[in-house]
Formats: C-alpha cells, sequence, structure tokens
C-alpha cells in the first residue's frame, strides 16, 4: 500500500522534472521492484534523463552505480526516500554522496559471523556487487571479502567489514575471559 503511494508520488516528481526522457512504464516496473525488495527502508533516488536509479541505502550497494549514472546524464536530480514515514526530499548531490556511503549496520544482539554470513549470502543472492561477486571471494575468509571490496572499491562493505571485525574481536575477548 505504502509503496503504491510512494510510486505514485515518484511518477509526478518525475512528470514535474520531465524525467526521464525513455518510457516512463519500464522505470516504474524497476521502480516497484525495488521498494518491495526493500520494503521499509530508506533510498537515494537519482531521476536523470536516461532513466532512473534507486539505491537502498545501508545495504552495502556500490556507490559507484550512482557515479556511472552521473558520469553519463546531462540531467540528474537526487531525493532521499524514507518509506517509514513517507518522506521524499530533494537532496544535494553532497548529501547523496554521504547517504550512499554509509555502511550496513550490525545488530549488537545478534553474533557478528552470523551477521556477516547473512548478510554477503543476501548480497550475493540480491547481486548488489555483480554477477562477478561469487567467484571473487570465500565467504568464510573475511580477508577474502575484504580484499574483493577493495578491489571493487565498494567502501560501504568495507566499513562495514571493519566493524564487524572489531566487534567479533569484542566477542572473542569476552568469550574467552568467560570461560
Amino acid at each position: 500500500m505504502i509503496n503504491d503511494l510512494i510510486l505514485k508520488y515518484l511518477l509526478g516528481l518525475a512528470s514535474t522534472y520531465a524525467l526521464p526522457k525513455v518510457d516512463a512504464v519500464v522505470e516504474l516496473d524497476i521502480l516497484k521492484t525495488r521498494l518491495s525488495e526493500y520494503p521499509r527502508n530508506e533510498f537515494v533516488w537519482l531521476l536523470h534523463d536516461k532513466g532512473s536509479l534507486l539505491i537502498p541505502l545501508y545495504q552495502g550497494f556500490d556507490p559507484n552505480e550512482a557515479y556511472l549514472v552521473l558520469d553519463n546524464c546531462n540531467e540528474c536530480v537526487c531525493f532521499h526516500i524514507q518509506t517509514a514515514d513517507f518522506s521524499i526530499v530533494k537532496i544535494s548531490r553532497v548529501f547523496m554522496e554521504e547517504l550512499l556511503f554509509m555502511p550496513p549496520v550490525l545488530n549488537a544482539r545478534r553474533p557478528v559471523a552470523s551477521q556477516v554470513d547473512a548478510f554477503i549470502k543476501d548480497g550475493i543472492f540480491r547481486q548488489k556487487w555483480g554477477l562477478y561477486a561469487l567467484s571473487e571471494f570465500d565467504m568464510s575468509n573475511w580477508d577474502s571479502l575484504n580484499q574483493f571490496f577493495l578491489k571493487q572499491n565498494i567502501q560501504p562493505m568495507l566499513s562495514y567489514l571493519r566493524e564487524a571485525s572489531r566487534r567479533f574481536n569484542v566477542e572473542q575477548l569476552r568469550l574467552s575471559r568467560a570461560g
């Protein structure tokens, strides 16, 4: 229900800015799919002359995808969408970049290793880092993961793994002192 309202509003914004200069029906299907994949989330939406790009925040997506759009379009308007409170705000490119570089959030109540494992599996399933990701690293080896994200320059995931590693070490220290 809320996604339908958001979609209607996004279409209204697209009409207001006379963007994209392509088939809006195709764009609507893409937006609908992405909103349903991440129902109660925040997004950056790039509305540009060649289409639009909806990037879920705090999910470890590659910010470079946004730069590809920005470098290859003539017009682009950036928005921050918060589906939980139906907030859609036009934002600057600088703020858009800050949002895109925010890492995924670790839950303090769950073991870090299982969170990272589940997050990486979900990322591969959703192809957050491209089709090539599965063959590029060993999921059980955090050094391998770190090297992959370093090579691909996916800063949110590098920050996520740094924080996960720090928390994992604290967990291990607590366990060793308790035992």
